[in-house]
Parts: structure tokens; sequence; C-alpha cells
């Protein structure tokens, strides 16, 4: 088997563990929305929001390249 094989098996048995040990659904508050949603979805989202954050504030205030 490959590294590269190995270390993608190695993430998915880990994100199936995190996702069955955070299967709980919460009720979610939003302004005037309620809604349930599972634990793991939540942080899901909130990882992705703050990767594309992390990625916009990267291209707008990386230092410009001297020429």
């Amino acid at each position: 088997m490959s590294p590269r094989l190995i270390a993608i098996l190695t993430f998915l048995v880990l994100l199936m563990i995190f996702t069955i040990q955070n299967s709980q659904t919460i009720e979610l508050n939003f302004f005037f929305w309620h809604f349930p949603i599972p634990l793991a979805i939540l942080y899901f989202v909130v990882f992705i929001l703050g990767l594309l954050t992390g990625l916009l504030l990267n291209k707008i205030y990386r230092p410009k390249a001297k020429s």
C-alpha cells in the first residue's frame, strides 16, 4: 500500500470516529430561526467558514512582491 493511501484511509477513519462521537442533535438558534442540526455538521460548517475567511483575508492583505 502506498503512503498516500494509508494517509487517506487514516484520515477517513478519524473522520468517521469524530462524526460518531458528535452525532447528537442540538437546537441551533439564529435570530428568529430555530432548527435542529447534528453537532458534527455544525463543526464542519464553522470550519469551512473559518477556512474561507482566512483565504479571503490572505488574498486581501497579502504584501505585494517587490520586483
